[in-house]
């Protein structure tokens, strides 16, 4: 998959990536790389992306990528991908009604034992416990 690609299919280009998340005055300061890897893991979680994959979609190699990506975001770059995916997965069992295992597939983790250890470590409550409550 090429950056080029993906921009192109969302009508986006480098300049206007700002993930919404993040300050004006963040966006100006961050690396337009780190923005764009950013841009591709909100956009498309439930791939199983690598340092490899993402590095070669900003022209960077793997290490150069995690080291840069460590400094502007201030974690790795799975730590920060597990994140996203942890956010978009309370937000789709609290706003759709979806079962567990279709959020688990939408966020792109297929193992149910990972993902309710990863979901409560990051919310403090079990996935079915939130669809419980809603």
């Amino acid at each position: 998959m090429e950056l080029k690609k993906i921009l192109a299919s969302t009508d986006i280009t480098l300049t206007m990536i700002q993930p919404p998340f993040y300050s004006e005055e963040q966006s100006r300061t961050q690396d337009r790389r780190i923005q764009a890897v950013e841009l591709v893991m909100h956009n498309d979680p439930q791939l199983p992306w690598t340092a490899q994959e993402l590095s070669g979609l900003v022209n960077l190699s793997p290490s150069h990528l995690r080291g840069l990506f460590k400094n502007e975001i201030g974690q790795s770059l799975s730590r920060h991908l597990k994140e996203v995916r942890m956010r978009l997965a309370m937000d789709l069992l609290t706003s759709q009604f979806l079962s567990v295992k279709e959020v688990m597939n939408r966020v792109g983790i297929f193992s149910h034992s990972h993902f309710a250890k990863d979901f409560k470590k990051a919310h403090g409550i079990s996935p079915s416990r939130v669809i419980k409550s809603n």
